[in-house]
């Protein structure tokens, strides 16, 4: 039976991670066959520069991710607040506290990355756009304006458009790259209904990326979308913040139907995902770390995560592909991007409607029922 299943997964031609058998009833992940996220032997071998706006927790996480990522080097940090310019420079950093100062030592660098949160995000990346000719990260959501993003992305050139990259990481990511290539083997046939349950988690900050994800898995976006979402809490990052749980139906041009769950019902943020499909379905347990196939007719086959999607690994995949690729693969475009911000505003004007299904509009004006959002 496992023997089956191999053959169906692997007559397309196409290498899998996880195929390879021990024996009869031992059918196991190949472990060897995920090469960690690098661009260099070793971390001695330095040969690219970034530079970070933003030295908050998400911007020190991804300084981790860097420090560990063979063939980067962070160069500068960039930060107003004086606690965190103490704390870049305390790890031997260079730090300035203002964008023109930072602008004028980015020559010899080859990526900068906003990690500051979402209100500044399209200021800065405009700002960096008039002084800086490399490569720029945004950190998930591009931006909580919709009016912003969108006028940018108007006026952005093919050059301009081409080097600026979203930290949508679910795409980089091994195990959920191998979901999409399980899709385009006979295994389970294509994706009638997709069901993401999140725990305890937000509309903007936690279920975007999932979001995002489903743009890179079903090449689709979706015509309309229903929403419920609960009144804000308090939230971590400050007062002047806000997101919100709930639960969100979309509905693809492709007839895939997908459903999100993200209410403050669950205790903690705890990722499922259940993939229906028209000979099978794909189950993948995010948190617990395991893949479930089950093919029609035959025993379900279950294989351990190839590489726990933490803050660090993930950020090494995003960096290593932008850096390693003139045009990455994966990548997630200021366009892809945007499109996330309308599909989160779509869900916000659908709550207010008490539900309805909505199309998603182009413009903020078609939102004028609802003020700008102020999700971090």
């Amino acid at each position: 039976m496992f023997t089956k299943i191999r053959k169906l997964l692997t007559n397309t031609g196409k290498r899998y991670y996880f195929i390879t058998s021990k024996k009869l009833g031992d059918f196991s992940v190949d472990k060897s066959g995920v090469i960690p996220a690098g661009l260099a032997d070793s971390a001695k071998d330095i040969n690219k520069l970034i530079g970070i706006v933003g030295f908050g927790n998400q911007g020190k996480a991804i300084y981790s991710g860097i420090t560990a990522l063979a063939g980067t080097k962070v160069k500068i940090i960039c930060d107003t607040d004086p606690q965190k310019l103490s704390d870049a420079r305390a790890k031997n950093l260079l730090a300035v506290d203002n964008l023109d100062e930072f602008i004028k030592n980015l020559n010899d660098v080859d990526l900068v990355i906003i990690a500051t949160t979402a209100p500044s995000h399209i200021d800065i990346l405009s700002k960096l756009l008039m002084g800086y000719n490399g490569k720029i990260l945004i950190e998930k959501p591009l931006d909580s304006s919709l009016k912003k993003s969108v006028e940018l992305s108007e006026r952005l050139s093919v050059n301009e458009s081409g080097r600026i990259f979203i930290n949508y990481a679910k795409r980089h990511l091994p195990d959920l790259k191998n979901v999409k290539e399980i899709i385009k083997s006979p295994a389970v046939g294509r994706i009638n209904s997709i069901h993401f349950s999140i725990g305890n988690g937000e509309l903007a900050m936690i279920t975007s990326h999932y979001i995002d994800y489903l743009k890179y898995l079903l090449e689709d976006s979706p015509a309309k979308v229903q929403a419920i979402l609960n009144k804000p809490r308090q939230n971590t990052r400050g007062d002047q913040y806000e997101d919100n749980n709930g639960s969100c139906t979309f509905f693809y041009n492709s007839g895939v139907t997908a459903f999100f769950d993200f209410s403050s019902v669950h205790t903690k943020k705890d990722v499922q995902i259940f993939i229906k499909c028209e000979n099978g379905y794909i189950f993948f347990d995010e948190y617990k770390g395991y893949i479930l196939i089950g093919p029609d007719g035959m025993p379900p086959y279950i294989y351990n995560s190839l590489e726990q999607g933490t803050t660090k690994t993930s950020i090494q995949r995003v960096i290593a592909d932008i850096l390693a690729h003139d045009t990455p693969k994966n990548k997630c475009s200021f366009e892809d991007a945007t499109e996330v911000v309308k599909i989160i505003y779509a869900c916000h004007y659908s709550s207010q409607n008490n539900g309805i299904p909505v199309a998603i509009k182009n413009d903020f004006a078609e939102y004028s029922s609802i003020a700008e959002l102020k999700y971090p």
